[in-house]
C-alpha cells in the first residue's frame, strides 16, 4: 500500500499567546522567518467573545502550501504535500532536511517575536492510499472475526497507545477512515490515514524551539517504524 502524504501539522499549545499588538507580531514573525511567509498576511478582526481556538493571524507562503495559524491558546503550522526523505512506498519516513529547516526557521521566529510559552506539542501526519473497498479493508484488517462481514458502507477505526517519544509521555493516535467525495458521500476507493502524536496535557512540559524540533524529529522517526508495524 503506497501512502501519499497530504499534510503535516505542528501544533503548539500555549496558556496564552500575546496578541495585544497583532500588527507588530505579524511583521516580526515574517521578518525573522526569512522568506517563508511571502504571501499576504491576514489579521482577522475577531470579536473578543469568539472561541480561543479561532485564528487571529494567518500567515502563508505565496503558493499557499505553508500556513501558520495563530490563535489565543494555540499555534498551528500546516505544510501541504511535504517531501519526506526516502519516499518509501507504504511507510512514512523521516523528515526531509528542507522541511526541518522550515520548522527551525518558524520556531526561532516565533520565540524571538514574542515571549511565547509552549506547554504541549502535537505532530500530525495526514495521508491517503488507494484501496479496493475501504470499509471492507478496514474491517478485515482491524476488527474482530465476529463482525467481519461484507456490506459495511462506512467503517472508522481510532487506535490509541501511550509511548515515550523524545523522553516525553505521549499519545500516539492512528485514525483510519474512508475518503469523502466532494458531494460528501463515502469514497470507498480511498483510505484516509492520520497519525497524531502529542504530549499529554497533564504533564505540562515547558518547550523552547530546540526541544520542539527534537520532539518533531523523534516523532517522525517513530512513525517511520510504527507505520511498518501497523499498516503493512
Amino acid at each position: 500500500m503506497e501512502i501519499k502524504i497530504n499534510q503535516v501539522q505542528l501544533a503548539l499549545y500555549s496558556p496564552g499567546v500575546d496578541l495585544s499588538d497583532k500588527l507588530t507580531l505579524t511583521g516580526n514573525i515574517r521578518k525573522d522567518s526569512g522568506s517563508i511567509f511571502s504571501g499576504e498576511p491576514l489579521i482577522l478582526p475577531v470579536p473578543d467573545n469568539v472561541p480561543n481556538e479561532i485564528p487571529r493571524i494567518i500567515l502563508s507562503n505565496k503558493e499557499g502550501k505553508i500556513n501558520l495559524h495563530i490563535s489565543v491558546n494555540k499555534i498551528d503550522l500546516y505544510i501541504r504535500n511535504p517531501i519526506l526523505a526516502g519516499n518509501v512506498p507504504g511507510v512514512y519516513s523521516k523528515l526531509d532536511n528542507n522541511l526541518i529547516e522550515v520548522y527551525k526557521s518558524v520556531l526561532n521566529a516565533l520565540f524571538s517575536a514574542t515571549s511565547l510559552t509552549v506547554n504541549r506539542v502535537g505532530f500530525v501526519v495526514a495521508g491517503e492510499a488507494e484501496v479496493k473497498d475501504t470499509s471492507t479493508y478496514i474491517a478485515n484488517k482491524y476488527l474482530t472475526k465476529d463482525i467481519k462481514m461484507p456490506g459495511w458502507l462506512d467503517v472508522n477505526v481510532n487506535l490509541l497507545k501511550r509511548k515515550m517519544v523524545d523522553k516525553k509521555e505521549s499519545n500516539v493516535w492512528l485514525r483510519l477512515s474512508p475518503g469523502r467525495k466532494i458531494s460528501g458521500e463515502v469514497d470507498n476507493n480511498k483510505l484516509i490515514v492520520v497519525f497524531d502524536i502529542n504530549t499529554l496535557p497533564k504533564e505540562g512540559y515547558s518547550f523552547v524551539a530546540a526541544n520542539i524540533l527534537s520532539y518533531v524529529k523523534e516523532s517522525s522517526l517513530y512513525l517511520a517504524e510504527y507505520s511498518k508495524e501497523i499498516l503493512l
